[in-house]
């Protein structure tokens, strides 16, 4: 009998990761061509059927690995087709996606220089340039960052860093009784797990209303900071949000960080989505008073079309900050005094080389070419949203501040509005041409959200508009 051993078959892994590579070829060709699908619906008894995911004792062959390719590219979503619309990401850049490749060839880890020279500086590279867009970086001993796996970990990082920076006894001793942290109602859902991992409880969060345009409200803020502090409690952490998940909505960071800053709060900004507009020169303004903040997060892997993750972390302080707010005096097998080893500025140890793709993109198409980007990309929304208040047969629920268009089907029907809403969504989803998510606050506060995103084009849109109303008809 022969042994199988997990060893890469050197004789033909050449041919078969070229027969691989084609068959992503003919995917994303595929992804472009009118006509095409988003996805082809599978129910998960239908799609476990295709695919025989327990795993068995017997091994398989070259023929198999080449089937389920195409089974996988066949029914998987397909997030580069022009309406995936159901994240906050979409498209693969292919400049991106080489880089994510090299990436996992090459497969370094971040942890210390010596493993990861090219990489490390590539990474500087980046967070200086994001910091400098930012204001954090007038020195060049301030300001610092790091990449993170994801926008979430990049809150939990910024209020770990509030807590060890405010009160540095707590990165040994724990967390002080009493510790408050605030972000708007529309805040994402992120903070609450963050504090319910650094130990001072999702309960421990206070959430602020929300204006008719989905901003913090100012005077709100105030009173639950002073509220909180006449009931003997510690308010440490205040998360602004630019670009809200539903309305794409910015909180007024030089106001409330002002309010902050009277009561030595620490002020982050989570700019997974909006931050991008650090390089635009229209929407700029929306994060204005930035330079006061303590840390900024971004998701770059949001609106370039860059392969998930590529998520940053950024902090407005001294050099070697990172290394006391995060590091600790182990790990001598793997940190030999080498001044430029990032492993001890994260909350990881081997950590991927994410930046290549990062850096591949801004170097190859350079800033200004993003920057350009970046405003086609707002001018769509503005066109979508005036298409949307020119048919009466939907409604715009706010204005676009930034790619989210949000708009309403007027309901002629005895359903609810969410059921109504819910009904066309799900005929839309199971039909496989459009997969667009929406937001239901309530069973009659409902809307479509749709992304707007590199390759969706005037003609999609409208065609998907005609779409909807055709299931209203029925």
């Amino acid at each position: 009998m022969t042994v199988k051993k997990i060893v890469s078959h050197k004789s033909l892994e050449n041919k078969i990761v070229q027969e691989i590579i084609d068959k992503l070829n003919d995917y994303f060709k595929r992804s472009y061509t009118e006509g095409e699908k988003v996805h082809n619906y599978k129910t998960n008894e239908e799609l476990t059927s295709l695919f025989g995911f327990p795993i068995q004792n017997t091994s398989k062959d070259f023929d198999w690995l080449k089937a389920v390719t195409d089974t996988f590219l066949q029914h998987t979503i397909n997030t580069a087709h022009p309406f995936f619309s159901n994240q906050l990401f979409a498209n693969v850049n292919d400049i991106a996606l080489l880089g994510d490749m090299l990436a996992s060839a090459t497969n370094t880890s971040m942890a210390v220089y010596e493993s990861a020279p090219i990489a490390y500086n590539m990474e500087r590279s980046v967070v200086r340039l994001i910091l400098g867009r930012l204001g954090y970086a007038d020195d060049p001993d301030h300001g610092d960052g790091i990449m993170t796996p994801g926008g979430s970990y990049s809150n939990m990082q910024a209020i770990l860093a509030a807590r060890n920076y405010l009160f540095p006894e707590t990165k040994q001793s724990g967390n002080l009784p009493g510790l408050v942290a605030f972000a708007s109602d529309l805040a994402h859902y992120s903070l609450g797990k963050s504090a319910n991992i650094i130990g001072i409880g999702e309960g421990c969060v206070r959430y602020v209303k929300t204006d008719a345009d989905g901003t913090m409200n100012a005077d709100d803020l105030k009173t639950k900071i002073e509220t909180e502090k006449h009931n003997g409690n510690l308010p440490f952490f205040l998360l602004l949000t630019a670009g809200t998940t539903e309305f794409g909505s910015f909180d007024n960071i030089k106001l409330l960080t002002e309010i902050a800053k009277q009561h030595n709060i620490w002020v982050h900004v989570d700019g997974a989505w909006g931050g991008a507009v650090a390089f635009s020169r229209s929407k700029r303004a929306r994060l204005q008073g930035i330079e006061r903040t303590d840390s900024f997060s971004w998701d770059a892997h949001k609106v370039l079309g860059i392969p998930l993750y590529a998520s940053f972390f950024m902090i407005n302080k001294p050099l070697g900050t990172m290394e006391q707010l995060f590091g600790i005096g182990k790990g001598d097998y793997l940190f030999h005094g080498d001044s430029m080893d990032l492993g001890k500025k994260s909350l990881q140890c081997a950590r991927r080389n994410d930046v290549l793709k990062v850096w591949l993109l801004f170097k190859f198409f350079g800033v200004e070419v993003v920057e350009n980007t970046f405003e086609n990309l707002f001018a769509k929304s503005r066109e979508f949203a005036e298409i949307v208040k020119s048919d009466d047969r939907f409604e715009l629920v706010m204005e676009p501040d930034y790619l989210n268009v949000c708009f309403r089907v007027k309901n002629p029907t005895q359903l609810s509005n969410v059921d109504f809403l819910k009904t066309i969504r799900n005929n839309l989803k199971e039909e496989g041409f459009y997969f667009v998510n929406y937001t239901a606050r309530n069973e009659e506060d409902c809307f479509f959200r749709l992304i707007t995103n590199l390759l969706i084009t005037r003609e999609n849109f409208v065609g998907f508009l005609e779409r909807i109303a055709s299931e209203v008809k029925k």
